[in-house]
């Protein structure tokens, strides 16, 4: 099984959500055009993934019922903003 933990922003900003874990994520929630997730600090509470493509996956989902682009016309991938890391959960 395998989990996302946020590594950071790419650019080097603080981020304060790094070295957690995602624990729930809804890129269509109603909260804007980011979605809506859940980090935690503790693996244990992590979303789990089959493998590491379907956490990838899920890193790149696409919003699907509104703001399905950025401004700069690319895809609307909200957790796409974080470097993450795909790790194993014991």
């Amino acid at each position: 099984m395998k989990v996302i933990r946020i590594v950071g922003f790419p650019d080097g900003t603080p981020c304060p959500v790094a070295g957690h874990y995602l624990e729930r994520y809804d890129p269509d929630a109603p909260t804007g055009p980011t979605g809506q997730a859940l980090f935690t600090r503790h693996i244990a509470y992590a979303k789990t993934y089959v493998d590491a493509a379907a956490a990838m996956a899920e890193y790149q989902r696409t919003r699907t019922l509104d703001h399905q682009t950025r401004p700069d016309g690319k895809p609307n991938r909200p957790l796409t903003a974080f470097t993450v890391s795909i790790e194993d959960k014991p």
